[in-house]
């Protein structure tokens, strides 16, 4: 959510709070697309969020909306990634205000 982690330790920390936000987290792909180095992926993402937005708590409902995610590689592993949501859908599902989970 607008995040950018360099480094295994940062990447490592930020992977464990999203698993602790989202411990039931899934993706579906339903499709790709690739030029060079570039991996275009899309499908369907699906968690229950576990915290407060804020002053908002979510209602306990999975979220289920569609992801669109990029990836770049360089000697066969992903060297950059980029995840994208549509955060008002979720936000709409589990009850929270989408400018609650842009501040988080």
């Amino acid at each position: 959510m607008g995040s950018r982690y360099c480094g295994a330790d940062s990447l490592r920390r930020a992977m464990e709070n999203f698993f602790k936000f989202a411990p039931d987290y899934s993706v579906v792909l339903e499709g790709q697309a690739v030029d060079g180095d570039t991996l275009c992926s899309w499908g369907k993402i699906s968690f229950t969020p576990q915290h407060s937005f804020g002053t908002e708590t979510p209602n306990g409902e999975r979220v289920t909306t569609t992801v669109f995610i990029l990836f770049r590689f360089s000697d066969n592993r992903i060297v950059w990634e980029s995840f994208h949501f549509d955060i008002a859908d979720a936000a709409r599902q589990t009850g929270v205000s989408a400018s609650a989970y842009r501040r988080s």
